[in-house]
């Protein structure tokens, strides 16, 4: 999987251009230098020795690849960008990667559902807890606006997460209490963490026409 020449003895074979790259060869690495790109789905992301346009995901601390099947951020190179660098660009999207055969028969590398981004992530209690988590959670609940804000404090030692959301026109504060418990319930479900859930009148948050504060952090 590269383009000439051999990495180390134990190569099986020498590259794939190799009758056409290298020294006093046709395209003759002694007077230029060559960038090779390499296939959109490589399989061999995890092989040092190879250098690879196709995703990756890294635990972004370390920046290290990250286990088949573990969430990590995804890293990308852009080929279709014209007059762009060959550069690996970290997204911030966090996401799992898998080769696992899929059902139409494909073993290529695929990106599965993005579930938030690295640089939203609170930790909260030891759990790792994205926005985009919670309003997936709330978008579609019968009777909650996708209009919410995230509150972070902390109470005693430690964290809290209180999910402030607006209720939908139509629902009288009567039946505010009801709505909270199903949306605590069904957050407790998907986070493996227990937040609160205080249910506002419609109008509460202020409507922006750029990117909405979602989350107050008063830590």
């Amino acid at each position: 999987s590269h383009a000439a020449g051999r990495y180390q003895a134990s190569d099986a074979a020498p590259g794939y251009w190799d009758p056409v790259i290298g020294g006093g060869k046709p395209i003759d690495t002694d007077k230029y230098f060559v960038v090779s790109a390499d296939a959109l789905a490589n399989l061999n992301t995890k092989d040092p020795n190879v250098t690879t346009t196709g995703p990756a995901s890294i635990d972004p601390d370390t920046g290290r690849a990250v286990p088949d099947g573990q969430a990590g951020e995804l890293v990308i190179t852009t080929l279709t960008k014209e007059a762009l660098p060959m550069l690996r660009y970290r997204t911030r999207d966090i996401t799992r990667l898998t080769t696992a055969r899929c059902a139409c028969g494909r073993t290529h590398v695929r990106i599965l559902r993005v579930t938030g981004r690295n640089d939203d992530m609170l930790i909260v209690r030891g759990v790792n807890v994205y926005p985009s988590q919670i309003e997936s959670a709330l978008v579609g609940q019968p009777g909650l606006a996708p209009h919410y804000q995230i509150v972070v404090e902390r109470r005693g030692p430690l964290d809290h997460v209180t999910v402030e959301v607006e209720a939908e026109g139509g629902f009288s504060p009567e039946h505010y209490d009801d709505l909270e418990h199903r949306a605590i319930h069904h957050l407790k479900s998907l986070l493996g963490l227990t937040v609160d859930v205080v249910v506002r009148p419609p109008g509460t948050f202020e409507r922006s026409t750029g990117k909405a504060v979602r989350v107050r952090d008063l830590r």
